[in-house]
């Protein structure tokens, strides 16, 4: 099977793109445990890679410079969007302009939809569609871990602390997982409820993980 012709996982529906660089039954697995407490049964979640911008870095050696200065690979130089920039300030002695790939941004994001937009691959029999924006690697994480979660839309929620990009996958999946049982029961789209539940089960995940850690150092028997 191909990395993102998808697979059914307790009963969820999970395709994960080809370009993220972690292990995909593990994602698959994270997936399900998110919906714990849930179901799954009529869900399809599409797990994509964060984009990517490409920016032009060309080398500038003067002490005083009117354009933002940064460092590449121990090089004082200049971040440009357009190429076009990069080349004209490269032609003034410069050197030639290297292209880079920055993600858009760190961190991750999902959205639930109360059905499946006319656009979706989703299979047959999709009720609800979840979508999961990760990095394209999730371990690479840039120092961003720990890192003390609180979504603006929930400011009452107390913040929770994410060590690592599992932790935090997880609770992606179970906020969306708590909008989709909205959708189901017909309550209010609440975004407070959603936190409230992702850390919920987070902690009891967290739990469970301690619990299959120390079995491993000491099998009964």
């Amino acid at each position: 099977m191909s990395a993102d012709a998808g697979a059914t996982v307790d009963p969820v529906h999970v395709r994960v793109s080809r370009t993220i660089r972690a292990d995909h039954d593990e994602l698959r697995a994270l997936v399900a445990a998110g919906f714990d407490g849930v179901g799954g049964d009529g869900v399809a979640v599409h797990v994509k890679a964060r984009g990517r911008r490409v920016v032009w870095f060309v080398g500038c050696d003067r002490r005083r410079c009117r354009r933002p200065v940064v460092a590449l690979s121990g090089r004082r130089g200049h971040l440009l969007r357009r190429r076009l920039d990069a080349e004209r300030i490269g032609g003034r002695g410069h050197g030639e302009p290297v292209r880079l790939a920055q993600p858009l941004q760190r961190g991750m994001s999902g959205r639930a939809y109360d059905g499946v937009p006319s656009i979706s691959s989703a299979p047959a029999g999709t009720r609800h569609l979840v979508t999961l924006i990760v990095p394209p690697d999730p371990a690479d994480d840039g120092g961003r871990y720990p890192h003390l979660h609180s979504y603006h839309r929930a400011r009452s929620v107390e913040p929770v602390l994410l060590r690592e990009w599992r932790a935090e996958f997880l609770h992606l999946v179970a906020h969306e997982a708590a909008h989709v049982d909205q959708f189901r029961r017909g309550l209010p789209r609440s975004e407070v409820a959603c936190e409230r539940w992702a850390a919920e089960r987070l902690g009891t995940w967290l739990c469970e993980q301690r619990s299959h850690s120390q079995l491993a150092l000491f099998p009964s028997g």
